[in-house]
Formats: structure tokens, sequence, C-alpha cells
């Protein structure tokens, strides 16, 4: 995504959702530990109809990435159909959030009763 889009997303953008409707790896690697993906969404904003749109996203190769089918946090140009995905904080994608909730379940198992 270049700078000065991502930078008019993050000053006007507007949150919806957005449902993965096909997603590949670009034919040109990134780096060793991020790809470049190209992905088709439906975008559902409110008070827009639903709209088709591609997006093209770098996305780390650790398995962590949209599939055909998922539901995702968007950001989109109000006044257009560019997107940026939100993927922070989404334990799905987010490593970071997949270790705290792992965390957390891991604390709340450990606080049960033992089974019986």
């Amino acid at each position: 995504m270049g700078f000065l889009k991502n930078r008019r997303l993050s000053r006007n953008g507007v949150a919806a959702s957005a449902t993965v409707v096909g997603i590949r790896q670009h034919e040109k690697t990134a780096t060793n530990d991020w790809r470049r993906y190209d992905l088709i969404l439906d975008v559902e904003v409110p008070g827009r109809a639903v709209f088709r749109t591609e997006t093209h996203e770098q996305l780390l190769i650790g398995g962590l990435n949209p599939k055909a089918g998922d539901v995702l946090r968007v950001t989109v140009d109000p006044e257009g159909d560019d997107v940026r995905l939100e993927l922070s904080g989404d334990p799905r994608y987010d490593l970071k959030a997949r270790r705290a909730q792992s965390d957390e379940r891991y604390q709340d198992l450990l606080q049960q009763p033992p089974a019986v």
C-alpha cells in the first residue's frame, strides 16, 4: 500500500468489515519473512452498498493469513474503494494477540478446580 493512500485512510477512513473472497500469494517475494498477497474482498460499509475490491498486502509467512470466507476489520476510503486490512489485535492473524489470548486461557484453566 502506498504511503499517501495509507495516510489518507488513517485520516479519513471509515471502519467496515470485509469478507475474503479469494487470496493468493503474489509472484514477487517481499522479504524472507514477509510475502505479498493479493486479496479479493466483499466490503460492507455502513450506509453503502456492498462492493467488491482488490487489495494488496504484505503479510508474515507464519501461516496467520486470512483465508477465503474470513470476515476482517478494514478501513475504507469513504469516497472510493481503497481498503486497508486491520489485522492488529485479531488473534487469528496477530501473533502478539494470539499469545495474549493463549496466556489468558492458560491462566483461566489454572484457576479452575481439578476434574474429578
